[in-house]
């Protein structure tokens, strides 16, 4: 089946990038306490990595409801893939790693976020409905997992060199982007081709004028069409009545 195939991609592509996301936000502080000795400068590093959480998920719930969940993916993915390389490449420079540093916790902190947010309803794109909790279920385990290995995977990267578990990260980042892309672009289900087409219907199940459900989904006190062009009420119109 071909919606095993995209799933499997999908499952891959993000267990992969949140092992990065975790390894690369564990080794953030480190890096910060081991270059500075600071262990207050370490805990601002980390409140940064974190801040993202709170201020973007709402919005870009919004967003995600909006656009190709598929094309955030990436765009999260190649995004962070960009932001640890030049980080990466800055301390194996030794240059000026402090404000790359900083904007590179505050970027890819913001991306992990329009990733989360993305990928339920990207597999709940791909995956037949009824197959949708056994999906899910796999996913949400894959992703703990993957959570509590990136922890410890940051540290012992960052034992072996300070830029490693960057250069790690942008490899991976860039594979999981990879696998998104040869997921097939997935067509709506014709329950949301409906809701494209017409609009949500209201709770009587009619339409207004312009595709989008009434207030009332009943006509006015005259016997006249509504301002929505509904049935008359009561089924006349002008006092007389109205044919089936």
């Amino acid at each position: 089946m071909s919606w095993r195939r995209d799933f499997w991609l999908l499952f891959a592509g993000s267990s992969l990038a949140t092992v990065a996301a975790r390894a690369s936000a564990a080794a953030y502080p480190l890096l910060a306490l081991l270059l500075t000795g600071s262990p207050v400068l370490a805990g601002w590093v980390r409140f940064a990595s974190m801040a993202p959480h709170l201020l973007c998920t709402l919005p870009f719930g919004v967003l995600v409801d909006r656009h190709d969940r598929r094309r955030l993916l990436v765009i999260s993915q190649v995004g962070r893939a960009v932001a640890i390389g030049l980080l990466a490449i800055t301390i194996a420079a030794d240059g000026p790693w402090m404000p790359v540093l900083w904007a590179t916790v505050v970027v890819e902190g913001t991306l992990t976020v329009l990733h989360q947010r993305a990928l339920g309803p990207a597999i709940a794109e791909v995956v037949p409905k009824e197959h949708t909790t056994w999906a899910v279920s796999r996913n949400e385990g894959a992703l703990a997992a993957a959570t509590l290995a990136g922890q410890p995977v940051g540290g012992f990267l960052l034992g072996i060199g300070n830029a490693f578990p960057f250069v790690a990260g942008l490899i991976a980042q860039t594979v999981a982007a990879v696998t998104i892309l040869w997921t097939r672009k997935p067509v709506p289900r014709a329950a949301e081709a409906e809701v494209v087409a017409h609009g949500l219907p209201d709770a009587h199940g009619l339409p207004d004028a312009h595709g989008l459900p009434d207030a009332h989904g009943l006509p006015d006190a005259h016997g006249l069409p509504d301002a929505h062009g509904l049935p008359v009420a009561h089924g006349r119109l002008d006092g007389r009545a109205v044919a089936d």
